[in-house]
């Protein structure tokens, strides 16, 4: 590669990342005061009533989404590189539909599964899962909305319509309720003011993607699209199913085997340790569309150096707040979400250490499925995934939050060493 593309590779991908940072630190920051208003606010057993909603929304999102997210990155990405507007357009679209059909479908279900279980759940129980699944087609489409947008090269855009108008909308209302009507501190509530924030979402989303079209495609037909887009979506759904298992199946496993209070401490700790994963995320928006471009233009020398850059970078940032997190973790919880979580602080050191050998590997699960090795990741990862299960059907039981941050720490960290171990024999980096 020439020295002065190398330069401009590099000086992009350093401008674009430091922006990606600027909106994930946003991102972190409000979601972080988010969560602790609502800590505080609920208490821990309302607090893991919400941890409990989400948790399970996320897992049922991967037959909401089918995998189409993802999908749409890469293939928008592709499609608008080679200026194929008919592919492109058809790509939008039947995403966009699927998405739709899909959504919508899993939450009259859901719905439908709940109200017969009404009797075995209490009031503010039953009516956070309630408003759950109402929200969860409004949710899906605004992610979609939000891919396209990275597809479209508008990543800073898109990153900020999911990351940042959704958390700030939601603290907003959810601040408002809690200060003006204290009577309804309740997870029900605080799952209402995000459903209205997600409405916000999808409606900027829609709007940004509409805009942002590029002047070719107004009016081309819609080329068809090949199985192997059908085929791909859905392996992409089944690599997000295992990894939603990953970092979903301790909330739910703990609120099957033990109280609300422990998924409320084991939340906080959750969500403290993601903190260790923020260059990870931070980079990989922007990563993805570079990936898919330079891997269907054959340029590996250009995605070897981007990787390695990005890893270097990844890694020494995760490191640092890992120790943070070993060194000061139990004051930290004390000053930001009270007394009441100081149970916290040994999970979250598990599993900051758990984020921090991912972070180690690289993006390494993002290059293989922008170069088309979906596949190979979706076997790898369901193979932690039934781990992850396993681990936390057997250690929850006999050690609470440690078994499960122990068990979920465990199949994260060996998934992401697999993928980096792969990556290395297929292209050399």
């Amino acid at each position: 590669m020439r020295p002065f593309r190398m330069a401009s590779l590099r000086s992009s991908l350093l401008r674009d990342s430091i922006s990606s940072g600027v909106i994930q630190a946003v991102n972190r920051i409000v979601a972080l005061a988010l969560s602790v208003i609502l800590a505080r606010g609920l208490g821990s057993e309302s607090y893991g009533i919400y941890a409990y909603a989400f948790a399970v929304m996320s897992l049922v999102m991967l037959f909401a989404e089918l995998g189409v997210p993802t999908l749409l990155v890469r293939e928008v990405a592709a499609n608008h590189g080679r200026r194929e507007w008919g592919l492109l357009r058809g790509v939008l679209i039947r995403g966009g539909q699927f998405v739709t059909a899909a959504s919508l479908s899993v939450a009259v279900i859901g719905i439908l599964a709940l109200y017969f279980r009404r009797k075995e759940l209490g009031d503010e129980e039953f009516y956070t899962l309630l408003v759950m699944f109402a929200m969860l087609p409004v949710t899906a489409l605004g992610r979609a909305a939000g891919a396209s947008l990275r597809g479209l090269h508008r990543v800073l855009l898109g990153q900020s319509v999911e990351m940042v108008l959704r958390p700030v909308l939601a603290l907003c209302f959810v601040s408002v309720i809690f200060a003006l009507w204290p009577n309804l501190r309740e997870a029900n509530y605080a799952m209402g003011a995000q459903f209205v924030a997600a409405l916000a979402v999808l409606a900027a989303g829609a709007l940004l993607v509409s805009r942002h079209l590029p002047e070719g495609i107004r009016g081309v037909q819609i080329r068809a699209l090949d199985r192997d887009w059908m085929r791909s979506a859905l392996t992409f759904a089944l690599i997000a199913g295992a990894g939603i298992i990953n970092t979903q199946v301790d909330v739910i496993m703990l609120g099957w085997f033990r109280e609300p209070v422990d998924v409320g401490v084991y939340r906080v700790a959750a969500q403290s340790a993601v903190f260790a994963a923020f260059a990870m995320q931070a980079a990989s928006a922007v990563l993805a569309p570079r990936f898919s471009i330079l891997y269907r233009k054959g340029d590996v020398k250009a995605l070897g150096f981007i990787f390695q850059k990005a890893s270097i970078i990844i890694g020494s940032f995760s490191i640092v707040i890992f120790f943070l997190f070993i060194l000061l973790g139990r004051d930290i919880l004390h000053v930001i979400f009270g007394s009441e979580y100081l149970d916290s602080s040994v999970p979250l050191s598990i599993l900051a250490a758990g984020y921090s050998v991912n972070a180690l590997c690289g993006p390494v699960g993002l290059l293989l499925q922008m170069a088309g090795r979906e596949a190979m990741t979706a076997r790898v990862l369901w193979g932690t995934a039934v781990l992850n299960i396993m681990l936390n059907s057997a250690l929850i039981p006999l050690f609470g939050t440690i078994g499960a941050a122990s068990a979920t720490a465990c199949s994260v960290a060996l998934y992401h060493v697999i993928l980096r171990l792969k990556a290395w024999k297929i292209f050399g980096i």
